[in-house]
């Protein structure tokens, strides 16, 4: 996704390190826009057009639009 991550684990097992740069590992596939087969691309690719992602996506692509809209709506009142 073109950012970095760090996971700082403190006092659990270590296998939670390495769930958890798997599970970041999962989301760079499905988020990234610089992979050519990442669900974004996709989403991107075939704007306009109903495509398959996962929960993970809608709930990204939710949170976009509502962080688009409380923005707009930010700019409107400083307008005003």
């Amino acid at each position: 996704m073109g950012s970095d991550a760090h996971v700082i684990v403190v006092g659990g097992v270590p296998a939670l390190v390495e769930g958890a740069r798997r599970r970041i590992d999962d989301l760079e596939r499905r988020w990234s826009r610089f992979l050519p087969d990442s669900e974004v691309t996709e989403l991107t690719r075939r704007t306009g057009t109903p495509v398959a992602v996962s929960e993970e996506t809608v709930l990204l692509v939710e949170r976009a639009i509502e962080a688009w809209r409380l923005t707009g709506e930010l700019r409107s009142h400083r307008a005003g």
